[in-house]
This record gives C-alpha cells, sequence and structure tokens, in this order.
C-alpha cells in the first residue's frame, strides 16, 4: 500500500487552483474523500446542493474513507458516508453511516439541510447514522424518508411501504416543501393514505415529515401496471414534474378507486409529461411523443419559471412534440404551458449516448452527457466537440450550446494501458450560477498492465490522484472565446481539410483593459479563452518563422455585452517562412552528480524551422565522467558520444539519454562541464546550436530541486531578453511507484514575460498550465499524470524526472532586482516537496564575475543575518581576500588576512548591511577568485 498523507491532499488541489471566479467553465476546487486501499474504489454516489452553495456528497464505500483529517471505518461489509462542503470547498462536516444506502436527495432551501430517501440493508453490523442507532422499527431490507438538519443531525425519519419498488425519489421546492415519488406493486398505505396496488403514488411534506397530500396514477382495471422511463423532476417554484411511457389504449386514471380519467394512450409506447402544482393537481399532461422501446428519459426538472427539461437517450431516434431528433442524446425545453420551445440532439448521433443529469435557472440549463466511445466517435453539439466518456454541457435559454467541461484527460486511447476518467453522478447549482458536481474517478485498462494504478483526475488546473468520491464547483457564467489554431500551409488565411492542427506548444493572450491572461493553447490545437464583460483582444504569442495570415490583423478584438456569452470561429492560421533551417539543442542532467554514483543526462534535438533537416548531435561529457551506456545506442569517441538524424521535419525532435558515473575519488565542489552540439550547415539560429550543463560535484542532497542557467544577468542582456532556463528535478524516494507527479512553480509576471513561457525539455510525458488571474496569478502547474515513476530502492535512475521551460525577463528590470523562484512537487497525493530557491540577479558586468576553475568553499549560512563563514581547503598558505560586492558592483566589506595551508574558516561581518543579494568573492593565495551568491536577511 501507498504510504499515505490525506492531510496534505488540500495543498496538492491549491497547487492547480489558481483561476479566478470570473471565469467561465473553469474547476473552482475539486476534493476527494478517498478511500486509503487503492484497490477499492467507492460505489454509488449521489449529491444536493442548496441555493447557498453548500454541497451535501454520499456515497459508499468499503474498509474505510479518509475525508478531510478524519478516517471513517465500515462496521460490516460497507457502510456510506455523507460530506458536507461549503460554496469554497471546505468540509464542514461528516457522519458515517452503516446499513443505510440513500437512493435519493433534496436540499431544503427554506429551514436548510436536506430530505433523502433511503434503503436500510443487512450489513453484519448495526444499523446507525453518525454512531446513533437508526430510529425506525421496520427490519431490514426497509426503505423510509427522512430529513437531516444543517449540522448534521437526523431530525426525524418515517418508513415507506416495503413494496414500493427499488427506491423512492425526492424532490424539493423553494419554500422548503418536499416530494416524493415511487410505485406502489400491492395494495399499502402511504402517510396515512391508502393506495392501490400497481399504482404510482405522490408523497407532500412539509418540513416536520407531516404529510401534506397524496396523488396516486394508475390504469384503468385490467390492464397491467407498467410505467416505464417514469422520472420525478423538482419544481422550484411549487409541485413537481412526472414522466413516463404508457401502453397503446391505456387509459391513466388519477386518484384512487375508479380515479379520473388524465389521459388515454394513442399509440404504443406514448411518452407523457405531467405538470403538477403545488396542491397536487395536475396543471397540464402532454403526449411528448411515440419513443421507441431503447428510448429513455435521463432527467427532468423545471427552473424558477416554470420552464421544463427534459432529457435523456433514443438509439433509434424519437418524435418528440412533432420535432424528429437522430438517434442516441437529446435535450428539450418546454414553458410553463407545456409548450415546446426547442429541442436539440447529436449532429452525428451514435447509439449508447445520453443525457441524464439536469440543473437549470434562468440563465440557461446544464445537463451531464455520457458519451460511450469518445475516442473513436466524439459527439458533436453544435459547436462543441465532446472527447470524454462523461461531460457537463451548457445551453443558453434559446437552445444553444455555449461551452462543455469533462476532465481534461483526453487520451483514452488504445495505447494507454490505464487511463482515469470523472462519471459525474450529480449536478446542483446555486443561487450565484456556479455549477456543482459529484462523482468518482473510474479507471479502464485496455490492455495488461500494472494491477493496481492511482486514479488520476485532471480537472481544469486542479488534480486529484485516489480512489474514492469527487465534489468540484465550476465557475459558470462568463463569456467564452474559441477557436482552432492551425498551420496555414498555403497562406490563403483559412483553414483547408487537409491542414492540421500546429503540433508546437503555444500561448495565448487575452487582454482586457489593464489585465493580461495567458493560456496554453491545446494540444489539440484548441483555443478556448474566457472572458468578463466589456472590450477583449485575443492574440497568439510570437512564434519564430511563422507568420499569422488569419486573422489578417493578427489578433481578434470585439466587446462582451454581458456575461455567459460565446463566440467562436477565433481561428488562428500560422503560415511557415520558406526555408528557415533552424534547430535547438539542449542538454539537461536528470539531478545532481554525486561522486561514487550515476547520472543520466539527456539531449533533446528539435526542428523549431520550417524545412525537413539532417545531421548529427553530439554530447561530450566532462573530462571526469566515465561513460557506460547511451540510450539509442550512440557512436563513442572518448568522452565524445554522437548520433546521426535523417529527415526529422518540422515540428519534430528527438530526445537522446546518456549515463555516466563519477569515480569515488572525486573531491566535493568539482566544477563539471558537459555539451551538447548540433550543428547544421545554413542555421538562421546558431546561437541555440549548443548546450551546456555545468554542475558541481555534492555530497548527500535532496534530488528535488529547481535551478536556473543564469545566476546573474547584465543589464545589456536583459535588454536582449536573454531566456531564463529553469530546470525542476524531481525523485520518488518513497516505497512505490508514483501515479502521477505534479509541479507548481510560481513566476513573478512583474519580472517575467509569462507570454514567452514555453517548454524545452522533459523527461516524460506531461501537461501543463498557467493561472493567469486570482491569487495564483503566474502559477505554472505541470502534470505527469500516469508517470508511474518507480521508487528509488527499485530503480535509481528511473526513479527521477525533469522538466525544463524558458522564459524571458522583463527589459524594465533594473540593476539589484532578483527573480526568485522556488517549486512545489507532489507524488501521488503525499505532501508537497519544496525546492530550494533559484535566484537571478541584474548585476553590472563587474560585479558578476566566476570562476569554475576556482578552489572549491563554501559560504554559511545562507541565508545570513550577522555573519557569515567561509569554510575553504587552501592548498598553499599566504594572502587571502574576501569581498563582499553589492548589485552595483561596490565593494561593501574587504578582509585581507594571512592564512596557512589547509582548512580555512574565516567569518566576515555582516551588521549594518541593507537586506537583500550580495556577491561573496574569495582569492585564495594562489588564485584565481571565485565568486558566490549570498543573501542577507
Amino acid at each position: 500500500m501507498k504510504l499515505l498523507r490525506h492531510c496534505y491532499l488540500l495543498a496538492l488541489l491549491l497547487f492547480g487552483a489558481g483561476l479566478g471566479s470570473a471565469r467561465a467553465q473553469s474547476f473552482a476546487w475539486a476534493k476527494l474523500s478517498r478511500t486509503p486501499n487503492d484497490t477499492v474504489r467507492s460505489n454509488t454516489v449521489n449529491s444536493v446542493t442548496d441555493s447557498n452553495g453548500n454541497t451535501y456528497v454520499h456515497g459508499t464505500y468499503r474498509d474505510s474513507v479518509i475525508v478531510g483529517s478524519s478516517t471513517f471505518r465500515a462496521l460490516g461489509t460497507m457502510s456510506s458516508v455523507i460530506v458536507k462542503y461549503d460554496s469554497t470547498g471546505t468540509v464542514l462536516w461528516a457522519k458515517n453511516l452503516n446499513g443505510v444506502v440513500i437512493v435519493s436527495l433534496a436540499a431544503d432551501n427554506s429551514a436548510g439541510g436536506f430530505y433523502f430517501t433511503a434503503e436500510q440493508y443487512t450489513n453484519n453490523g448495526p444499523i446507525t447514522w453518525d454512531g446513533a442507532p437508526l430510529p425506525l422499527a421496520a427490519t431490514p431490507p426497509s426503505p423510509f424518508h427522512a430529513k437531516c438538519s444543517a449540522s448534521g443531525a437526523l431530525q426525524w425519519a418515517q418508513p415507506l411501504p416495503v413494496n414500493t419498488g427499488q427506491g423512492c425519489t425526492v424532490v424539493a421546492d423553494d419554500a422548503g416543501d418536499a416530494y416524493l415519488q415511487s410505485i406502489a406493486y400491492s395494495s399499502t398505505t402511504v402517510g396515512g393514505v391508502p393506495v392501490n396496488a400497481n399504482s404510482v403514488y405522490i408523497l407532500k411534506i412539509n418540513g416536520a415529515g407531516v404529510t401534506q397530500w397524496v396523488q396516486t396514477l394508475h390504469f384503468a382495471p385490467g390492464i397491467g401496471f407498467s410505467f416505464s422511463s417514469s422520472k420525478f423532476g423538482a419544481k422550484p417554484g411549487g409541485g413537481c414534474l412526472l414522466s413516463g411511457c404508457i401502453p397503446a389504449g391505456a387509459n391513466l386514471l388519477l386518484g384512487p378507486g375508479s380515479g379520473t380519467s388524465l389521459l388515454t394512450s394513442a399509440s404504443i409506447n406514448d411518452q407523457l409529461l405531467i405538470n403538477f402544482n403545488a396542491s397536487g393537481t395536475p396543471l397540464w399532461t402532454i403526449v411528448m411523443g411515440s419513443w421507441s422501446q431503447s428510448a429513455s428519459l435521463g432527467a427532468l426538472l423545471a427552473d424558477a419559471a416554470g420552464n421544463c427539461y427534459i432529457t435523456g437517450s433514443a438509439p433509434n431516434g424519437i418524435q418528440l412534440s412533432g420535432v424528429a431528433l437522430g438517434p442516441s442524446f437529446f435535450l428539450a425545453k418546454y414553458n410553463a404551458s407545456g409548450a415546446m420551445q426547442w429541442a436539440r440532439g447529436e449532429q452525428q448521433g451514435t447509439a449508447g449516448n445520453m443525457g441524464y443529469q439536469l440543473a437549470a435557472n434562468s440563465r440557461g440549463v446544464n445537463v451531464a452527457v455520457s458519451v460511450q466511445n469518445p475516442v473513436n466517435s466524439p459527439v458533436k453539439l453544435g459547436p462543441l466537440t465532446l472527447r470524454s466518456y462523461f461531460n457537463i454541457v451548457h445551453y443558453s435559454p434559446q437552445g444553444d450550446e455555449q461551452w462543455a467541461a469533462s476532465d481534461s484527460r483526453t487520451d483514452y486511447s488504445v495505447s494507454a494501458t490505464r487511463f482515469s476518467y470523472y462519471s459525474i453522478s450529480s449536478l446542483g447549482l446555486d443561487s450565484r450560477g456556479n455549477l456543482y458536481a459529484a462523482g468518482t474517478p473510474r479507471t479502464q485498462t485496455n490492455r495488461p498492465g500494472p494491477s493496481v494504478n492511482l486514479p488520476v483526475l485532471q480537472l481544469g488546473a486542479l488534480t486529484t490522484v485516489g480512489s474514492g468520491l469527487v465534489a468540484c464547483r465550476l465557475n459558470a457564467y462568463a463569456n467564452t472565446l474559441r477557436g482552432q489554431v492551425y498551420l496555414d500551409q498555403n497562406g490563403n488565411g483559412q483553414q483547408d481539410a487537409s491542414e492540421q492542427m500546429f503540433a508546437r506548444p503555444l500561448t495565448g493572450i487575452l487582454a482586457q483593459g489593464t489585465a493580461t491572461s495567458y493560456f496554453p493553447v491545446g494540444a489539440d490545437g484548441v483555443l478556448q479563452a474566457y472572458a468578463a464583460p466589456g472590450a477583449y483582444q485575443l492574440s497568439l504569442a510570437p512564434v519564430a518563422h511563422y507568420t499569422i495570415s488569419q486573422p489578417s490583423s493578427g489578433s481578434y478584438a470585439g466587446t462582451f455585452s454581458g456575461s455567459n456569452q460565446l463566440i467562436s470561429g477565433q481561428h488562428f492560421g500560422l503560415v511557415p517562412v520558406a526555408n528557415q533551417a533552424d534547430v535547438r539543442v539542449t542538454l539537461t542532467p536528470y539531478g545532481a552528480v554525486r561522486a561514487g554514483f550515476t547520472v543520466r543526462y539527456r539531449v533533446t534535438v528539435e526542428n523549431v524551422g520550417t524545412t525537413t533537416v539532417s545531421g548529427t548531435v553530439t554530447a561530450t561529457l566532462d573530462s571526469h565522467l566515465s561513460y557506460i551506456s547511451s540510450t539509442p545506442s550512440g557512436t563513442r569517441t572518448g568522452q565524445t558520444v554522437s548520433w546521426s538524424y535523417a529527415n526529422l521535419a518540422p515540428f519534430g525532435h528527438l530526445d537522446y539519454d546518456v549515463l555516466a558515473s563519477l569515480p569515488t575519488n572525486v573531491v566535493l565542489g568539482t566544477a563539471l562541464l558537459s555539451t551538447a552540439t548540433a550543428p547544421l550547415v545554413g542555421d538562421v539560429d546558431a546561437t541555440d546550436n549548443t548546450s551546456t550543463a555545468a554542475q558541481t560535484v555534492v555530497g548527500p542532497f535532496d534530488p528535488n530541486s529547481i535551478e536556473v542557467n543564469y545566476e546573474r544577468l547584465t543589464p545589456a542582456q536583459v535588454a536582449t531578453r536573454l531566456p531564463l532556463d529553469y530546470t525542476i528535478h524531481f525523485q520518488n524516494l518513497g516505497t512505490a511507484e508514483a501515479t502521477a507527479v505534479i509541479l507548481s512553480d510560481t513566476l513573478d509576471a512583474s519580472k517575467l514575460n509569462l507570454s514567452s513561457l514555453a517548454l524545452v525539455a522533459q523527461s516524460h510525458n506531461c501537461s501543463w498550465s498557467l493561472a493567469s488571474t486570482g491569487p495564483n496569478a503566474g502559477q505554472l502547474t505541470v502534470r505527469f499524470l500516469g508517470i508511474n515513476l518507480p521508487g528509488r530502492n527499485v530503480d535509481v535512475i528511473r526513479s527521477q524526472g525533469f522538466v525544463r521551460f524558458r522564459v524571458q525577463p522583463r527589459t524594465t528590470l533594473a540593476v539589484g532586482e532578483v527573480i526568485p523562484n522556488r517549486a512545489g512537487i507532489v507524488f501521488d497525493f503525499n505532501a508537497p516537496v519544496m525546492t530550494n530557491t533559484a535566484t537571478t540577479t541584474v548585476m553590472l558586468a563587474s560585479a558578476a564575475l566566476a570562476n569554475h576553475t576556482a578552489a572549491a568553499w563554501n559560504a554559511y549560512p545562507n541565508p545570513a543575518t550577522d555573519a557569515v563563514t567561509v569554510a575553504a581547503d587552501l592548498a598553499t598558505a599566504g594572502p587571502v581576500r574576501l569581498d563582499l560586492l553589492d548589485a552595483l558592483g561596490r565593494s561593501v566589506r574587504r578582509q585581507t588576512f594571512t592564512a596557512p595551508a589547509g582548512p580555512l574558516r574565516q567569518t566576515l561581518d555582516l551588521r549594518d548591511l541593507a537586506p537583500g543579494f550580495y556577491v561573496l568573492r574569495l582569492t585564495p593565495p594562489t588564485g584565481p577568485a571565485s565568486s558566490q551568491q549570498l543573501v542577507r536577511e
């Protein structure tokens, strides 16, 4: 079993949370109540959200479940848990249930809390609510309905007839009254009212559980009861909706005994929609159409104005109030009088796709849509394409498809051994229009693979790892800009059928007033940005060797008059500049270098030009290193390994790994310098044809670290936008493989040009996102999902990984300014590991001197307060000088003294110096001088 530190899960989620509350279709938070046994998953999940955004999530589990910092254990073979989250995702309380499974929930928006229907079952243990016996005398299995307060207390519980079929559905109105619906297969009593056999009954109760009325529906005597495909729906203004399919010629009766005729079916499989008011009187009954046996209704409800929505699936197509819909998913809207407003379905239907959950208000309707085969048969809904197994789609009040949200994993291909997806079970809305969902992670195996893999969900910029119950919130009502970025080979300013997406990571830029947002273009070339009301300008960060053909102006501009609007067709066509030969090479160590250990380097060569190229790549190891092997195998001559490549097309890249070792007798502090080159005749930018890896031999160290290629920049380098390359190294130090590794790095947008951000190299496949608004603006999140990184005790070399990215400094940086950078690394659901802080200081050239051939020495503590101690080993006796320089290169402290050969320990006084960054320079008796950066706190 993996090491669990569930109390740190919040930190993992916060690493991904960086999207401002004004943004649409973004996940504001996602919370996981997880099962600690990775091989056991939770089962049924349902939830309800009240008008204040409190969400009550229920699910069953085996063994145990972790909610926040609490662990609940099953008393028998299975138990269930209810968790209350507020609108910010904070756990307010959790209650454990044993021998009870909740079937349906409905929020009490008047007094708080919720109604529910449930069933008792034999569980090899007591039947309890939060440890207390359930106040019901009925013997399990026995259904009941009850009320839970806002604080989680069971207020009352009342039995339901045992012969009412499988479950009873409950809905509630905004006045705080509840309506229950089920089927009685034999004569019984409900709420003190006799109910005939073979009847559908509706029971209305108030907050105290007192019956208000009971209404029944049944067929004329002699016709067996069949009300197939029945669904029950809420009406916030009071009353309820009921739908079902009745046999041809059947007379539907309302009330007990002979009852009152409500409708006679004209043909087989007529699907009805019945609207009851708060007094139990049918306002209207309509025949929506004659449905085939395979059609089914997934959900129905009304909004506060009385508009009614239905959704479901019809694999063979249906007639819906005179509108013919193709096979599979459908959605329809009726007004408060029962007149159809519109009906929608798939453009190209596929059997098995279905709408099954609804949440609606005056701004439109949200529907959960399941897709049978999103890999080979993605669903087209207007301008939207659904590529996930479970999706949330938002329609405007006029029936326009405006946005879709789902887990961001789209690699559901047969090449993936195992993958996870978000199975959405419930939807809810608060009074502010925020959308809430609950469900479970599901894992599917395409081919034989590891017996255990943690489910990993990527919800926008949020990631959850592990089995359990997932609740989340979406900010649903900002504006959406959507388009496609493509390679415009013929430069005609439009995407032709043969022109594909632009296959390189790109950054989009959205400017609104004084605010600028940056966002990655998706791996599928889809550009999607979220905007507030008002004017906007949408553009792409510049791409070397390409010009923009669409739009002709290079950017889009417009104005959103309000919220919840969609502007599609924001396409960008990139035209290659002809015959631009340009390759880029990078050399990245997987980790630090230690005497007596192996070290691995990755050489990456990329064709960033516009023409196919061929050439040779070389890696030259430092003379201290001993070559072991290369992958793929290269040609070795001494310390140099070379590989030949041919016909590398634009956008293509190649990775080569070199494994070497360092002898045990190499002293700490020894400077190493390895180099990679990829020369190319006619290269239009030869500055990136060479890459170096400067390292210093270290002793025991933390392999999870960050480093930057330049610790010092001169004003001239800042002016030329010399990019900073950051490398985040990570290693799994645990005892089992890590399913996911998530890196979080907050970049200072006031000092770095975020639009220039680009991934340069990585050890494994990854995805990234950049938060551009809110409290976490500038937060870069890199996700290695499904990495299955082995532990160090299993495979030292393959337990390591890295990501290297590049970003330009802002040209406004002045001398003395410092760019600090620190990252957090999360392995699965464990505690975040924080790296060191990598810093770059803008300094005059005179202050930025360094010499990698100088003697090894160290200064501690660093950061320092009152004093710093210099430790060195002097080869000879003689004069020694210590200089402390500020960012302008001015000497602020100096010590000159004579020292004997051997160990040196010298203290330098730092009192009366201003806090900041300094350069400490040591000149030993034999020279040369060398420098280190020092922080004065």
